[in-house]
């Protein structure tokens, strides 16, 4: 299979975000069992949440600027490994903020998933990024609706401890897989957005002529080319003090 198929892409990212949705959406079924399990105070078990959701928030602007630059690849690949692991070390804290700092791992994780899987669908679905978009956020929302009943059971027949550790092999290895499938360019596709134009003025020697060049630049995956190039002259007289 042709892992440079935009919709190849697409369906990676998708499943990407699958994986990451239950780190958000299936939290409230581990409260009370880690309250009961634990002892500890309802208040200072969803303080962990709170970081969770400020890392997972606001480390998207910071890993976007990156992965715009960097391409998706090494980020998704470090976030199967973060999510994997703050999961499943979630199930065995023995503090608060052995919890906190797992799941803050797995909430920055789940920003390197999130911006890297909708930043690569915009960008393979340039004049359908609505669709790319879209399909993205169903994504991340379908998640839930595909494993809250498993998560909801296995909770209720073997505790959350034991879940933690199921999911490890699940989660981890998914994301670990598709991270290679993302292909790593910044601006995928064949020939992608507009061509710039670009104005340049040269300024020679005074009282000569001033040459003005366009060159209009087209940026390829592979190559930066110059596809046109015009040279008008601009007389401009120079009065003679």
């Amino acid at each position: 299979m042709n892992i440079n198929n935009r919709w190849f892409q697409l369906v990676a990212s998708l499943i990407a975000m699958i994986m990451i949705a239950n780190l958000q959406y299936a939290w409230t079924l581990f409260v009370n069992p880690l309250r009961e399990g634990t002892g500890w105070a309802l208040r200072d078990i969803q303080t962990a949440f709170t970081l969770f959701i400020f890392f997972q928030t606001w480390v998207q602007p910071i890993d976007g600027f990156l992965i715009d630059r960097l391409g998706p690849r090494g980020f998704i690949t470090v976030a199967g490994i973060l999510c994997g692991v703050g999961w499943a070390g979630m199930g065995y804290a023995t503090s608060i903020p052995m919890l906190t700092v797992l799941y803050c791992a797995a909430g920055t994780g789940a920003a390197f998933v999130y911006s890297g899987s909708i930043g690569s669908a915009l960008k393979w679905f340039k004049e359908r990024r609505g669709l790319a978009s879209g399909i993205m956020a169903a994504g991340f929302g379908g998640g839930t609706a595909l494993f809250i009943p498993i998560i909801s059971t296995i909770i209720a027949t073997d505790g959350y401890r034991t879940l933690s550790v199921v999911q490890l092999p699940i989660a981890l290895p998914r994301i670990a897989e598709i991270a290679p499938q993302i292909v790593d360019l910044r601006h995928p596709g064949s020939r992608i957005g507009a061509a710039q134009l670009v104005r340049v003025q040269l300024r020679l020697r005074p009282k000569v002529l001033i040459p003005v060049v366009e060159v209009e630049v087209v940026i390829e995956p592979v190559r930066l080319g110059i596809h046109e190039v015009h040279l008008a002259h601009q007389p401009r007289h120079v009065s003679r003090g």
